[in-house]
């Protein structure tokens, strides 16, 4: 009994040195241009409080997969554009002013043939493959669907 409390203490006190340092949201859509072209456009947020946290990658992979058949229509490598530093305020924001979030922007104009399923728009960043769409383009993150 003695060594599961002693074991129980030491992680619990271990608990608070634990910190994330990974992307720490997005936001994915895409605007419809004219015809069959849109705007692909991914905007991802990281903390900057921490020099060795996970910084923005140079460039990403979106791919386009048609929505009935799950293939690859085709892959794009899309370059960081504009990093900036947000302001956290507002009525109900009140950060530690420790607190540091940038938003990285990374955007693709694309035509697409017509069709009638749709597609998926995907991204890549990690090699992680969980499933039958995974284990194709290695896809981590977002997925929406165009049509």
């Amino acid at each position: 009994m003695r060594v599961l409390i002693f074991i129980v203490l030491i992680v619990l006190s271990s608990a608070g040195h634990v910190f994330a340092k990974h992307i720490a949201g997005g936001d994915f859509y895409s605007t419809w241009l004219n015809g069959n072209n849109f705007k692909l456009t991914l905007k991802l947020y990281r903390d900057c409080s921490d020099p060795s946290g996970s910084p923005f990658d140079q460039s990403i992979t979106m791919g386009i997969f048609n929505k009935q058949t799950n293939v690859l229509v085709n892959s794009y490598e899309v370059n960081l554009g504009a990093v900036i530093d947000l302001t956290l305020a507002g009525n109900l924001c009140s950060p530690p002013p420790e607190v540091c979030m940038q938003q990285g922007t990374y955007e693709l104009n694309v035509a697409l043939p017509a069709n009638a399923t749709g597609y998926y728009v995907v991204w890549e960043r990690s090699e992680e493959h969980t499933s039958e769409l995974q284990s194709r383009f290695g896809i981590s993150y977002a997925v929406f669907c165009l049509k």
